[in-house]
């Protein structure tokens, strides 16, 4: 796919571009349910997270696996994205918590 033909190579424009037309940031291209979230903490893109995320990323998909995409962060060394990926998450928690409260 596209999408995570641009991450891998961190085409940042093309991520944009293919997002803002409409491409589904949590399809997955083979049998192990990897999404392009995974794949952008896999490649060291954290530049590409907060796109993924804006267009609706599920940043709790799982491999088939049972790995999300901060599992798949913490499994590789010297990986960048660790801190985006929490700060999303404690943000969409957050959130959550937010509106159990209403």
């Amino acid at each position: 796919m596209d999408l995570i033909e641009a991450i891998i190579s961190k085409d940042l424009n093309r991520v944009k571009y293919l997002l803002e037309a409409g491409t589904d940031p949590n399809y997955a291209d083979d049998v192990a349910n990897i999404t392009p979230l995974h794949y952008a903490v896999s490649n060291n893109f954290p530049e590409a997270i907060p796109l993924l995320i804006i267009a609706g990323a599920d940043l709790y998909a799982q491999t088939d696996d049972g790995e999300t995409p901060l599992d798949t962060a913490k499994g590789l060394p010297r990986n960048i994205c660790i801190p985006t990926l929490e700060k999303y998450i404690l943000n969409s928690q957050k959130e959550s918590d937010e509106d159990f409260n209403v």
